[in-house]
């Protein structure tokens, strides 16, 4: 277990490292760094505002929390990840104490480890500030709803813990937060038969989280009436869920790939896991269970669908296969002939052969290197995968499966250091926002009009420090050439030619860069001509 805690350790390190080694991911992440800067630069924290316009369509406590940060470490980007790294830690550590609670120490490594090492959550903990934090406080508050029921003696002092971190939630993203856990715990006290207990845990439970919430939303009521408070819980909360938002069409099982995903190498253990909680009949684990179902079951009937709904699951899962990892270490070798250690190697023995794969595809992206330069760093990392599978898939007809877990945990933990300090820098080069930032700041004036045409890379009003014009249409566009003696466009080729040709005015190309290389087509990325965003001069800039 030693070797576990060293892998969770270097996990935690890499949270903190190199937080400022890369721009500002468009489009999530600028609402977070730009709305808190607004708020210190105003002293107005009850008006979250952005580019210029209201932002009521979230809760306001994230803005609080990186406002604080930039307090304490100044204004920047490096500070507003250090907020979302503190955020990780607190889920890592609610799962460590979740798993600990259900099956001891050991149990409480693993599971920490589970969700430390998964690349996809080391990724969004460094830079998705919202769901980062909105998955700790439900971490927090599941957490501290399995230490009331294991230790009936505290179980007063563990729900009001859990009351503030669902008023958190709630106050990070508004009453899904109450809706959801309400829900799996309802489902768990009818299972349990303790639906008595709802008389004296509501009551106070209802008193708690109104002192939390209300405060800010009666602020905002007395300044706006009801206009913002309705459009949140109608149109942000009801209308997500009742309509498509955006450009989807995902189906009834959506999550199943994202369930599986969220926590590779790992989640190919879940089936495993959920059989040993159904065997068991254990309340503690088949509250994880009833967790995970209540949030994937309820995001599966919504119309809108993102993965990183059902994030807040994530420990639930972690907490599982914490548990059955140091179940069947602690039963011996011979628990892989148990129906659960069956499943177990199956997992093991499938996740190497998706980490083998993964590794040739890494591979094979050195290809890209005439395109996406200084990429060679993926060879390093598929070698890494290989190596790993192969490792994992012998050890799983060999050892226990603490030894596989050991494996696969290390093969993450390089996989994601590698990820960090030298896959993820290249593709700076396709970030185009900062450097045409720069170079507006030191050519435009200050009252010179800059405007996105029929895109959206919000992070430019960070860079910009001023507001940015947003314009689809192009009687709108028209519009705003004719109302303006000069100004700059951020747009693809194909809109600034459409612009000469709709509007008969001077345009100066002044700037051209790649698009993010993720959104190329793959004959793109091949012959090395990747899609193009430009800054262009109209009328008196071009002078």
């Amino acid at each position: 277990m030693t070797a576990l805690r060293a892998l969770l350790v270097a996990s935690a390190i890499l949270l903190f490292v190199d937080l400022g080694g890369s721009t500002i991911w468009d489009a999530n992440e600028a609402f977070y760094v730009e709305t808190p800067r607004q708020m210190v630069l105003t002293h107005d924290y009850v008006n979250p505002s952005f580019n210029g316009q209201p932002r009521f369509n979230k809760p306001v406590l994230s803005y609080w929390i990186v406002a604080g940060f930039y307090k304490v470490l100044g204004v920047s980007v490096t500070a507003e990840r250090v907020a979302i790294a503190f955020g990780a830690v607190l889920l890592i550590g609610a799962t460590f104490v979740i798993g600990r609670t259900l099956g001891g120490p050991n149990a409480g490594v693993i599971a920490a480890l589970v969700l430390a090492s998964a690349p996809r959550v080391m990724l969004w903990s460094r830079r998705i500030f919202i769901d980062v934090w909105f998955a700790s406080f439900l971490a927090l508050a599941l957490m501290c709803f399995v230490l009331a029921d294991a230790y009936p003696a505290r179980r007063r002092l563990a729900l009001i813990g859990m009351y503030i971190a669902i008023g958190l939630a709630v106050l990070t993203k508004g009453p899904v937060a109450l809706a959801l856990p309400g829900l799996a715990l309802l489902v768990h006290l009818t299972m349990t038969r303790t639906l008595r207990d709802l008389r004296t845990m509501v009551p106070i439970g209802a008193v708690i989280i109104a002192a939390i919430v209300a405060p800010w939303y009666v602020a905002d009521y007395q300044q706006h009436g009801w206009a913002h408070i309705r459009e949140f819980f109608i149109g942000e909360n009801l209308g997500r869920y009742t309509e498509t938002v955006g450009f989807q069409n995902r189906g009834p099982f959506f999550y199943v790939p994202v369930l599986l995903s969220d926590l590779t190498p790992w989640s190919l253990f879940l089936p495993a896991a959920l059989w040993l909680a159904w065997r068991e009949r254990r309340p503690d684990l088949r509250l994880m269970v009833i967790w995970i179902a209540v949030f994937a079951g309820v995001f599966t009937l919504s119309k809108t669908k993102q993965d990183l709904y059902i994030f807040p699951a994530a420990p639930a899962i972690a907490a599982l296969i914490g548990v059955l990892i140091d179940r069947t270490a602690r039963a011996g070798a011979g628990r892989w002939r148990d129906a659960e250690g069956r499943l177990a190697r199956g997992g093991a023995l499938v996740t190497s052969l998706l980490l083998v794969a993964l590794g040739a595809l890494a591979i094979q992206l050195t290809w890209l290197t005439d395109a996406v330069p200084n990429l060679r760093a993926a060879a390093v990392v598929g070698g890494v995968l290989i190596a790993g599978g192969v490792l994992s898939a012998a050890l799983a007809f060999r050892a226990r499966l603490v030894t596989v877990a050991l494996a696969l945990g290390a093969t993450a933990v390089v996989v994601n250091w590698l990820l960090v300090l030298f896959v993820m820098r290249p593709f700076e080069a396709f970030k185009p926002v900062a450097p045409m930032s720069e170079w507006l700041r030191e050519h435009a004036g200050a009252t010179t009009v800059v405007a996105h045409y029929r895109t959206q890379l919000p992070s430019m009003t960070y860079y910009l420090g001023r507001p940015v014009t947003q314009v689809f249409d192009p009687d709108a566009m028209t519009r705003l050439i004719d109302r303006e003696p000069g100004l700059y466009v951020m747009a693809r080729p194909g809109e600034i030619a459409e612009i000469m040709a709709r509007n008969g005015v001077p345009v100066c190309v002044v700037q051209k860069r790649p698009l993010p290389v993720f959104d190329a087509k793959l004959s793109e990325i091949r012959s090395g001509r990747l899609p193009e965003i430009w800054l262009a001069g109209i009328k008196n800039v071009c002078k």
